[in-house]
């Protein structure tokens, strides 16, 4: 009981004891600061720094690079997700720091409570889609007057995608960065740690180590990460900040899943030639299926691909495989309309075989009469005649019946083969 009185008394000592008396001067909360720095001194957030002496304020500006999250290479366009970062020097926001005696070494604002400071407008020029629903911000005001923004970003950024070597190719991809309402003269843009002049100088992009899927990026190692630089240039009488990087494709895809089967169906498509002519649908389906499926693997192709007019390897690979096997066919086809007309012709020459001895005969008899072809075939022809007309003796022969099918060849091949005699003389 008597510790349990005495821990009392220790308590209620502590609270009732009044704080500390502070040793530092100046604010000591967000609240505070805005208190005897933004209203006691008329702060307006309207005016930009250094507004009326003719210097321009200098901002830096960098992309910390999270995530590429898509690249959609139809319509050239690259999703990005980061934290975009900018420094700027506001004269009216000094305050003493801790080595002055100060309570803080910097202010810390977030949400609402960053609008109440002016904030440079800038904007993504090349941007299709900015989102900015549920993002994080964060801004750090230092004893010296300058002012880190972090905003987290989600865009959409437009880009020139040149694919013509794919599944080869190496890609630059870019943000432009300007100032939406102030000119050079009254605002310079610069990557963090330039020289607010034209040309590259600072560091524009820092990322960490990324691994992705199907791109590999050329400023830095795979596993690590990499910085790259900024550049201005103007147009049109405003300044632009271009921070890029570069990344390349993984082929492994397009080589296992595009151009080696490319290769095996050609050469399935070349089997044919070893297939007996005669044995049509095995040919017509070893000449037919590879057009099909090198059809079907353009469409695949194109899918993913812008439909324009820029010439790619790959498509020209797909397009010769494809004439290649399409020939395959063609010939096929000559073939298959050169052996109906030799079995044509097979069988006419069979039908001159039967009649090859009468036919010696009739020519025999023609050149020792001094007939021509014609004359000879209008002196053969049969003249009906009644059976009492003939000589006695002589019996009608009877009726002959309905031809076999190989006789009514052999006859139709005469005829032909006359025909083609009487043309020629």
């Amino acid at each position: 009981l008597h510790w349990c009185v005495a821990l009392v008394a220790v308590v209620g000592a502590q609270i009732c004891d009044p704080p500390p008396p502070r040793t530092c001067v100046g604010p000591a909360t967000p609240a505070e600061y805005f208190k005897q720095v933004l209203v006691g001194q008329g702060y307006d957030r309207t005016k930009r720094p250094q507004c009326g002496d003719g210097a321009p304020i200098v901002v830096e500006v960098q992309l910390y690079l999270k995530q590429l999250n898509e690249i959609d290479q139809k319509t050239g366009t690259i999703a990005i997700s980061g934290y975009f970062r900018t420094w700027w020097t506001d004269p009216r926001l000094v305050f003493n720091g801790t080595k002055d005696g100060g309570c803080l070494d910097e202010i810390v604002l977030s949400g609402v409570t960053t609008k109440r400071i002016w904030l440079p407008d800038v904007y993504i020029a090349d941007a299709t889609s900015h989102d900015t629903d549920g993002v994080g911000m964060l801004t750090n005001i230092f004893p010296n007057g300058t002012v880190w923004r972090s905003q987290q970003v989600m865009f959409t950024v437009q880009n020139n995608l040149i694919l013509g070597r794919l599944p080869y190719d190496s890609h630059i991809g870019h943000v432009d960065i300007s100032s939406f309402s102030h000119r050079p003269d009254k605002m310079r843009i610069i990557a963090r740690n330039g020289e607010p002049r034209l040309g590259p100088s600072g560091i524009g992009i820092i990322a960490p180590p990324m691994i992705h899927s199907v791109w590999s990026f050329e400023d830095g190692d795979e596993g690590k990460g990499f910085e790259t630089e900024g550049r201005v240039w103007a147009e049109d009488g405003w300044e632009y900040l271009r921070i890029s990087f570069r990344f390349s494709r993984k082929p492994k895809f397009f080589v296992d899943q595009v151009i080696i089967p490319c290769i095996l169906f050609l050469l399935v498509s070349y089997i044919q030639f070893w297939v007996d002519p005669a044995i049509a649908p095995a040919r017509a389906f070893l000449a037919v299926m590879p057009v099909l499926i090198m059809r079907t693997l353009s469409n695949a192709v194109y899918r993913q691909m812008p439909e324009g007019s820029q010439n790619m390897w790959l498509a020209d690979v797909l397009f010769v495989v494809t004439v290649w096997t399409v020939l395959g066919a063609v010939q096929f086809g000559i073939v298959q309309a050169i052996l109906i007309k030799e079995r044509s012709r097979a069988k006419k020459r069979e039908g001159l075989k039967q009649v090859q001895d009468k036919a010696r005969h009739m020519i025999d008899y023609a050149h020792r009469e001094g007939l021509t072809l014609w004359e000879l075939v209008e002196r053969c022809q049969a003249v009906p005649r009644l059976a009492s007309e003939l000589p006695l003796g002589i019996e009608t022969l009877p009726v002959p019946t309905k031809p076999s099918d190989r006789e009514e060849n052999v006859f139709v091949a005469a005829d032909e083969a006359v025909a083609e005699g009487i043309k020629e003389s």
